[in-house]
């Protein structure tokens, strides 16, 4: 489970680098408002985290305490 979370965790920086490199930051640059940008990023990035957690909480609903003896 780690390994494809950090798989698709370091694809997912990748594309959203790209993205955003090339097309948010140029755009909201070019018109001055480059605040709204990052404030954007911060929402995905919110968002995300988000995400991740109700898809953990949907794939896994009961995770419990294993006790080792």
């Amino acid at each position: 489970m780690t390994g494809i979370g950090g798989m698709f965790g370091s694809l997912g920086g990748i594309f959203l680098s790209l993205f955003v490199q090339k097309s948010l930051f140029v755009h909201y640059r070019s018109i001055g408002e480059i605040e709204t940008a990052y404030y954007i990023m911060f929402i995905i990035c919110g968002a995300a985290y988000l995400l991740a957690w109700l898809t953990l909480h949907i794939l896994a609903p009961r995770i419990e305490r294993v006790n080792l003896q």
